[in-house]
């Protein structure tokens, strides 16, 4: 079951070194996590650490001792050693924190999934740790197939949330008007073309209607 992960303003910790490494310590950074990285087997140089937007601690540091100190609510390993993988993930887990082993869905508790974005728009695709390689080649694909528009109209659905919740406050009526809106051949026309606020003129419009449908409603069933 694919999730989406709220990390923002909680701790990650990161283990590990290179490439791998530093891809998850970015997308954690990305996704407003405070990442601590662990680098593993040498620290970084000095130079390295102040170009890093990470903080990085020693990685002789016992990880009974980081979990403690840090708390993160992830922690994320890339290290080959799997002892001390089991350490961290032992480690890990009597502060309550979710764990993931780079290629060991036995040690894990989450697989981390290819991820794309366009605009406010995420792609997740994943294999279930069998093969991030195929995961990465099918999120490229699926991420080309968004458009533009596409993302207007998330942007659009955004600013009319507040309108949608006051006007209609039944869950089946915000749901055909959110339909309607997206399926509107005069938004998605206006949308393409750029003209955002005049798009969201009609969605308004489209809002106020079905408000007015509501209220003769009410006053029936009274």
């Amino acid at each position: 079951m694919l999730v989406d992960l709220l990390v923002r303003g909680k701790v990650a910790l990161v283990f590990g070194g290179g490439a791998q490494a530093r891809a998850r310590s970015t997308a954690l950074a990305r996704e407003g996590a405070r990442v601590v990285r662990v680098p593993e087997p040498s620290p970084p140089s000095s130079t390295a650490r102040k170009r890093s937007a990470e903080k990085a601690v020693s990685p002789r540091t016992d990880p009974i001792r980081l979990m403690r100190q840090y708390r993160p609510a992830l922690v994320v390993s890339v290290l080959m050693d799997e002892q001390r993988n089991r350490a961290i993930a032992d480690a890990a887990h009597a502060v309550g924190a979710l764990v993931h082993v780079f290629d060991k869905p036995a040690l894990s508790d989450l697989a981390m999934p290819s991820v794309g974005s366009a605009g406010p728009i995420r792609v997740a695709v994943s294999t279930s740790g069998q093969s991030p390689a195929m995961a990465a080649i099918l999120r490229r694909r699926l991420e080309r197939r968004i458009r533009p528009e596409d993302v207007a109209r998330v942007r659009l659905q955004k600013r009319l949330r507040g309108p949608i919740f006051r006007s209609l406050p039944e869950f089946e009526m915000r749901k055909e008007a959110i339909y309607r809106i997206l399926r509107h051949p005069e938004i998605g026309r206006l949308l393409r073309a750029g003209r955002s606020r005049e798009a969201e003129t009609v969605a308004r419009r489209v809002i106020d209607s079905r408000a007015r449908r509501r209220a003769p409603s009410r006053a029936r069933g009274r």
